[in-house]
């Protein structure tokens, strides 16, 4: 895939709001993934809001700004750490992590996981594994 065919798909999509639960139409309107990688995939989406908690087992996951801004809090040591992302700005967030990102106006993402997504939380603090769902519950939506 070139470029111009990113900057094409990256047109097509609807920015998420995730002020309230998505929908599984506005979802796929959202995100759309390119490929697979191993045991993952590569995905570009476009959302403003919170998302909820993310882990990933196995893999680290690489993000790419393409458009927009976003805070990146990881929980790390038993600390909370943010990370403001700006257009063009790459972060590795590595496995075993707990992550989140809050976009204040819309911000759209290049992912890269070579691993299956893992585990989602809702719970203010993730590791208590209150609320703890597995990431197909959530992303089913996106399935064709």
């Amino acid at each position: 895939m070139n470029i111009q065919a990113l900057d094409q798909i990256v047109q097509t999509l609807v920015p998420l709001d995730l002020s309230a639960p998505p929908d599984a139409e506005s979802f796929r309107a959202a995100f759309c993934e390119l490929g697979k990688m191993d045991r993952g995939s590569v995905s570009v989406g476009t959302w403003q809001g919170q998302t909820p908690w993310e882990y990933h087992e196995e893999g680290d996951e690489f993000l790419y700004v393409l458009s927009g801004q976003v805070a990146l809090t990881l929980l790390v040591d038993g600390e909370s750490k943010e990370h403001l992302l700006v257009p063009n700005s790459v972060f590795i967030v590595p496995a075993r992590v707990w992550h989140r990102s809050l976009a204040q106006q819309p911000v759209t993402l290049l992912s890269v996981l070579a691993s299956p997504h893992g585990p989602v939380s809702y719970a203010e603090d993730p590791r208590t594994k209150a609320q703890l769902v597995h990431a197909d519950e959530i992303f089913e939506v996106a399935s064709p």
